[in-house]
């Protein structure tokens, strides 16, 4: 887990919570991403924050399935949030893993926008599980995109726009959406 908070935060370099290796002679499966918040005034640069999963060992291991991000802020005028990841890999086994999520929020998502990519990579059948089927999830936008699979158990509730393009999405409960 990586926490933080910070007035500014100019980043050249890479924020990583990937899952750990493992032996190449096992067959266990690839560790999962970990998790990141991240409370800013500013966030800038070109660098990169990651919370992936990683391919398992040996012949046998399945990959593992990419981590969770969140990230709050006032200003994001020089960072480009294609640089967040939170992807599910193949496994030695060809097995996928799921896809992990983005949250971020600020002055343009002020209910916060969720995330779930994996990066072109057909993951299991609704591997990304979202919120609980007794909870209300308010958002901004939500998008599941390149090959994620989520499963929505809470009333979604948006401001702005649902957007599925070449991935899988259930959702277990009523969706309220602008667009």
């Amino acid at each position: 887990l990586i926490r933080i908070v910070a007035q500014t935060l100019a980043l050249s370099g890479a924020i990583r919570a990937n899952g750990g290796l493992v032996d190449t002679g096992g067959s266990a499966s690839g560790g999962s991403g970990g998790g990141i918040r991240i409370d800013v005034g500013t966030i800038s640069g070109n660098g990169t924050i990651s919370a992936n999963g990683t391919p398992g060992g040996g012949t046998s291991g399945g990959g593992g399935g990419g981590g969770r991000i969140a990230i709050f802020y006032q200003n994001a005028t020089g960072f480009n949030f294609a640089n967040v990841s939170t992807f599910g890999v193949t496994g030695p086994n060809a097995t996928n893993a799921g896809a992990g999520t983005v949250f971020l929020q600020g002055p343009s998502r002020e209910t916060g926008e969720l995330i779930a990519d994996n990066n072109n990579l057909a993951a299991p059948s609704l591997s990304t599980p979202i919120g609980a089927s007794t909870s209300t999830l308010t958002l901004s936008n939500f998008r599941v995109r390149r090959g994620a699979r989520a499963k929505l158990d809470s009333t979604l509730n948006l401001a702005g726009t649902l957007e599925i393009t070449g991935a899988e999405f259930a959702a277990g409960n009523r969706i309220l959406a602008d667009t």
